[in-house]
């Protein structure tokens, strides 16, 4: 069925509007809401040529069970077999400390962000290592920071946050050219890459701080095209901060556990974004110079926070002065992370169980059916999903990483 054929219900969100934070029933299917196609803001920008015409020319193991929602959580738990370690344990050739993306390409190609070193580490189909890009420093194909990277046709581009970036041929590495994001006047000059897609780089941006102590409320999520401007697609919040002055002129930050947040992917013609207390999910349709938005609403039922909760919240926090600033909230939001696969499939990572051991995915259709739930160790973090292969960043007490991949069949 395609989404032209459902009912509608106009939400009174607009294209880049905030996602409004209803909370979704379980006694009904999942719905979709289309929002009619509203006029684009303009954003002013200089010249946007240069990005998108360089980056477009095993053991078999069961999840454990959770008390998720009630009538909402998929039946299927997908079995995942583990295919291939990349730097693990044991492993002299390949070492990693952070090892925080992983992607795969069209032929098999392995890539995983080493950030504190500023590489990207290259490996065949196989897991042997191939060469490394970027790296820290100066020199023109190197970075500062590295913030992440993409893979597009036969280059493979990676960002700073400043928001510097360089960009390489995919096959042989070899050093291509360097460039600069134009950020649009009146926002800070801090790009935060959420990918590529075939109409361009989706980034978000945020407002400029006025003092040390003002925190960031929302955060907007701008196509970067191959023309002058810049799109506005859709506007969320930012992870909540709690902040305090510690005396001459510092300040001292903490996330606020279980507090606000969003989360978007990007797939080769989606945005998909939603706040991280529902599973309201927009998405934005970037096939064309005026994106049209609708909503997949899916059924949750929050876990309802405990006193015990509260005061393991609580403790998260260190110094007094942070303790004061924190209140807890009455239940558990329900989305922490969200990812989208080659296929159109999202996984949700939802908060589905109050255990420490298990982080439940959730594989949903676009058109919001369930295919499966995806049970991960709490040390494990999912990294990337392609071709019915899941890549999954490890580490242990040690403070080793690892990347393995596992196969699965729905």
């Amino acid at each position: 069925m395609t989404i032209s054929e459902r009912s509608v219900a106009r939400p009174t969100t607009g294209t880049g509007a905030a996602p409004v934070a209803t909370a979704a029933t379980a006694a009904t299917a999942a719905t979709v809401a289309p929002v009619a196609p509203a006029a684009t803001p303009a954003v002013t920008a200089t010249a946007i040529t240069l990005i998108v015409a360089v980056l477009l020319a095993g053991c078999g193991r069961a999840g454990n069970g959770s008390d998720g929602p009630k009538g909402a959580a998929p039946q299927k738990v997908l079995m995942l077999t583990e295919d291939l370690p990349i730097g693990a344990p044991g492993q002299d050739d390949v070492f990693f400390s952070s090892a925080w993306e992983a992607a795969e390409d069209e032929d098999g190609r392995i890539y995983v962000e080493e950030s504190a070193e500023a590489l990207v580490r290259v490996f065949d189909s196989e897991g042997e290592f191939l060469f490394d890009l970027v790296g820290q420093g100066q020199a023109p194909g190197q970075l500062q920071n590295l913030q992440t990277f993409v893979v597009a046709g036969d280059s493979i581009a990676a960002f700073d946050y400043r928001p510097v970036y360089v960009v390489f041929d995919r096959e042989t590495g070899a050093f291509r050219r360097r460039g600069e994001i134009p950020v649009p006047d009146g926002y800070a000059q801090h790009a935060i890459i959420q990918g590529l897609s075939s109409a361009g780089l989706v980034v978000a941006l945020t407002e400029p701080q006025r003092d040390m102590l003002d925190r960031h409320d929302t955060r907007d999520m701008l196509l970067i095209e191959g023309g002058s401007s810049g799109s506005l697609l859709w506007t969320g919040p930012t992870q909540e901060l709690l902040a305090h002055e510690i005396g001459n002129g510092g300040v001292a930050f903490a996330t606020k556990p279980q507090g606000t947040n969003s989360f978007c992917a990007v797939s080769s013609a989606r945005l998909y974004c939603a706040a991280n207390d529902s599973l309201e999910i927009d998405v934005v349709e970037l096939r064309d110079n005026n994106p049209a938005m609708w909503r997949l609403s899916i059924p949750f039922d929050p876990l309802e926070a405990t006193a015990s909760d509260k005061a393991k919240w609580a403790g998260e926090i260190r110094g007094d002065e942070m303790k004061a600033l924190f209140h807890a909230p009455d239940h558990w939001k329900a989305l922490r992370d969200l990812k989208v696969d080659d296929t159109g499939k999202l996984w949700l990572n939802v908060y589905s169980t109050r255990s420490d051991s298990v982080v439940t995915w959730w594989v949903v259709d676009p058109d919001t059916q369930y295919r499966a739930a995806v049970h991960l160790d709490a040390s494990e973090e999912l990294l990337h999903v392609r071709a019915n292969k899941v890549y999954v960043r490890s580490s242990n007490e040690a403070g080793e990483a690892w990347v393995t991949r596992h196969r699965f069949q729905y």
